[in-house]
């Protein structure tokens, strides 16, 4: 069982690298997931990317139900806490 999404976020809607950002939501049902990244990130579309693992839940030091960004821009993945 995941126990959180990653979840990808097209800020301007053009697919471009540098208008995505990745949140990591830990938050176990999908759709409650891409709401609550939604939700955090005032966009309207996101999509999941990966599931969350055990490892990534304790690296960021997730509480259930968080969401925070940890990656954006176009140089590849960044800890933005």
């Amino acid at each position: 069982m995941a126990i959180g999404w990653v979840i990808t976020v097209d800020i301007t809607g053009d697919g471009n690298k540098a208008s995505i950002r990745g949140y990591a939501v830990a938050i176990v049902k999908p759709n409650e997931a891409l709401s609550a990244a939604l939700d955090e990130c005032g966009e309207r579309s996101a999509e999941i990317e990966d599931e969350l693992t055990q490892d990534q839940f304790d690296a960021l030091q997730l509480v259930p139900g968080e969401v925070r960004c940890i990656f954006k821009g176009d140089d590849g993945p960044n800890m933005t806490h």
